[in-house]
């Protein structure tokens, strides 16, 4: 008799690796594709799970870094290799912590796991038997097969409450990764309401794992939650910009509880940032604690809610163990409801993600088909979304700068992060393309002394110093009645507006060099060069108040000076650069002999002087004869 029994054991495997659909897939058809099924074992080091060292101070042996099991469905290749059972995924279950093999111990553990959830615990003997022995459609480590597959991350949780769904992803063409639920830290339980970070890291971690798989499509990914795991793939849309579709599996992801409330205080979290069509399938007696204002906040997403109105539906109803337990004999009143739920909320699923990440019209079709009033329906669609942070700022880096000014025009962008991308293009040299990006701030944030600062700086570096100081001059305006920067924040925006006004030594040497040229033509009495320097309407103004014309001060220089003047010099030198003029102030002490008396004078003296034409006049001056002379 033994041969028999094997050769009937090699049939029922057979028949499951080449697509009989088993027991536990109900009505569910099959894809094309065979399944595969690989256990993936990982640490992230970057977040250990065991401290270093125990309470005694004795140094931790175990590997410390959190340990990452990971499941894998995928579309394989037919094969003879075996196939796995709803047991072999139980079996999991005892050794989610730790990256153990699975022995006598694990398997016990992993038992009491399972059937210590409360729709589990009345299981019989002969129930538990008929339940693990009821068979998939998974190979274990088949060949994959050929091709790339859009990536679908599976909320956290165990393969042994959630296989079919995977399994039929796959056999219709995804590749479908799954890990457990972790505390935070070993002995932490694996849920509690501060803990959303670790879940979403958790998540992410299994994504960049995803690229060693190259069956995987990274740019074509979908996000499927279930109970908590809601709020991780709506996170997972929130964060990454190549999620292209979520399903909610009877999920949390609205409720206002304190988990909820404490998700919502992450930077990442922003309903205006998912811009993917959501689907989200819950329970009526779920209903009553979702928290309407949240699906509404997500007005950039086509979202589809669909309510599944029989109260005898059970949570995990909405995972593959809901039904299997009805193929093991329990729950029997419930069974025709439970058969229907599980092969709908499986159809919706793939046409769901058909229709959003193939492209696949008669999926698209069939989310529209009428549905039994035991469920009712609701259809919201979502505003065009307008152009996020990360669109401009690559348009920026890739030199579109044409279409990245367009879109931050559409887009309410905070001022410090226009600033940066200014202050890029600024760095790089492209500075005209930074002028054009600062006007973008100054425009949609005239009150800001910072705004203004920063298109001078722009400015400036374009050469243009008259207009970096006309914008300099509006942003010490804006400052002096800003009540609302920090001092701190002002004064160091004083700063680097003084810049601007404070001439730079390229700009003031022409001008100090003009105002030495004009002392020496006035020492050596040189008419002809002194009527180049000075501007036909040139006048200056003493300190008894005379006024002096050109030709007053040309005859004063023609005349027999009533000293011999020996040296002009000057110093204590205050620029003020106006663009095309400039304002010089200088303390000037001449020297000479009257007779063979030394003889000393100091002045405070002040020009205007201007560029006519490229080169420098002086326009008016004043002299004030300083005390004690």
């Amino acid at each position: 008799m033994r041969p028999t029994i094997v050769a009937v054991a090699l049939t029922v495997v057979a028949l499951s690796a080449f697509g009989v659909t088993p027991p536990i897939w109900g009505p569910l058809d099959p894809g094309k594709y065979a399944v595969g099924y690989r256990l993936l074992d990982r640490y992230d080091y970057t977040r250990p799970y065991w401290t270093a060292r125990d309470l005694d101070g004795r140094p931790r042996t175990v590997e410390r870094g959190r340990p990452m099991r990971i499941s894998v469905w995928y579309p394989a290749a037919s094969s003879n290799a075996p196939a796995l059972t709803l047991g072999d995924y139980i079996d999991l279950m005892g050794a989610e912590e730790r990256v153990v093999p699975i022995g006598e111990a694990q398997k016990r553990a992993a038992r009491a796991a399972l059937y210590a959830f409360p729709l589990l615990r009345t299981a019989t003997p002969e129930q538990r038997t008929k339940l693990e022995a009821l068979r998939t459609l998974a190979q274990r480590d088949a060949p994959p097969a050929a091709g790339k597959f859009p990536l679908i991350l599976y909320s956290l949780g165990s393969a042994a409450l959630a296989n079919v769904t995977p399994e039929y992803l796959a056999s219709h063409g995804y590749v479908v990764m799954q890990m457990p639920r972790l505390g935070e830290f070993a002995g932490m339980p694996p849920d509690h309401p501060f803990d959303i970070e670790t879940k979403v890291n958790d998540t992410e971690f299994m994504l960049q794992t995803a690229h060693e798989l190259s069956s995987a499509d990274l740019s074509n990914i979908g996000a499927i939650g279930f109970s908590a795991g809601g709020r991780w793939a709506l996170s997972a849309a929130m964060r990454n910009r190549d999620i292209h579709a979520v399903v909610s599996l009877d999920t949390v992801m609205l409720f206002n509880d304190t988990a909820g409330k404490n998700w919502r205080t992450y930077p990442f979290y922003s309903l205006d940032a998912v811009r993917v069509p959501v689907l989200h399938l819950i329970r009526r007696a779920w209903v009553p604690q979702q928290d309407a204002a949240m699906w509404d906040g997500m007005r950039n997403a086509d979202r589809t809610m669909l309510i599944f109105e029989d109260p005898k539906l059970d949570h995990f109803d909405f995972q593959s163990i809901g039904y299997a337990m009805t193929l093991a004999g329990m729950r029997r009143e419930v069974a025709s409801s439970v058969a229907d739920t599980f092969a709908r909320f499986n159809r919706l699923t793939l046409d769901f993600l058909d229709a959003n990440l193939k492209g696949d019209a008669r999926a698209r079709d069939a989310l529209h088909a009428p549905l039994p009033a035991t469920i009712s329906a609701s259809n919201t669609t979502g505003s065009p979304p307008s152009p996020q942070l990360a669109d401009v700022t690559n348009a920026i880096a890739e030199g579109s700068i044409d279409s990245a000014l367009k879109a931050a025009r559409q887009v309410a962008l905070p001022e410090q992060v226009i600033n940066l991308a200014g202050y890029n293009l600024l760095g790089s040299g492209r500075v005209p393309d930074a002028i054009r990006m600062f006007q973008i701030n100054v425009d949609a944030h005239p009150e800001s002394a910072n705004a203004f600062d920063s298109l001078a700086d722009a400015y400036a570096a374009s050469g243009d110093r008259t207009k970096a100081a006309e914008l300099a001059r509006k942003a010490v305006e804006l400052l002096d009645r800003d009540t609302t920067t920090p001092a701190e924040r002002k004064q160091a925006i004083r700063q680097s507006i003084e810049q601007k006004l404070t001439p730079s030594s390229s700009d003031s040497e022409p001008v100090i060099d003009f105002i030495n040229r004009l002392t020496d033509a006035g020492l050596r009495r040189d008419l002809n060069a002194m009527k180049s320097l000075y501007a036909p309407d040139y006048f200056h103004t003493n300190a008894d108040g005379s006024v002096m014309t050109l030709d007053d001060v040309l005859r004063s220089y023609a005349a027999p000076p009533p000293v011999t003047i020996l040296s002009s010099t000057h110093d204590q030198e205050h620029l003020q650069m106006l663009g095309d003029a400039a304002v010089v102030n200088m303390r000037v002490t001449i020297q000479g002999v009257s007779g063979t008396t030394p003889w000393s004078r100091r002045y405070r003296v002040t020009y205007l002087v201007a560029r006519e034409n490229g080169h420098w006049l002086a326009k008016n001056s004043h002299a004030s004869l300083l005390a004690g002379q």
